[in-house]
């Protein structure tokens, strides 16, 4: 049912740039983060992934549902729609979540440090950057080096 719900364009569970806060604590030394800056980062990051972990469990549960709808003799089309669109909408509050991360993070950062973070975006030895992208079998994705820095 969910491969039939993702044939059908509903893209269950990516997470846009979940980790962008611990991608970035990663290049910490590279970017002379202060000890305050990097607390603050640590926190939007596990506010972040906390807030992840309950869309998990709320798509997984809308992914059982969705799967008892297309399961019935007589499948109802308004109501696997409904679902559909549960599904849709739960996969939209992650990518804004992993955006708005990433916005948060952004303000922590001097001008020079968001410099260095774009320089570091488009050296070569970073390009290749693998980024976790969370939705609920934890896909790892590769972004074409740090795309969702920008």
């Amino acid at each position: 049912a969910i491969q039939r719900a993702r044939i059908a364009g509903v893209s269950v569970g990516r997470g846009g740039c979940e980790v962008y806060g611990e991608s970035v604590l990663d290049f910490a030394e590279d970017l002379e983060l202060n000890d305050d800056q990097s607390a603050q980062i640590r926190a939007a990051q596990r506010d972040t992934r906390r807030a992840g972990i309950e869309r998990r469990a709320d798509i997984e549960v809308a992914e059982m549902d969705l799967e008892a709808l297309y399961a019935a003799d007589q499948p109802d089309l308004a109501a696997i729609r409904s679902q559909l669109e549960v599904l849709a909408m739960l996969d939209v509050d992650n990518q804004i979540a992993g955006l708005s991360l990433r916005q948060q993070v952004r303000q922590i950062l001097t001008p020079a440090q968001l410099e260095s973070l774009d320089d570091m975006r488009k050296s070569d030895e970073t390009r290749s950057f693998v980024v976790y992208a969370g939705g609920t079998g934890g896909r790892t994705i590769r972004l074409g080096g740090f795309d969702c820095w920008r």
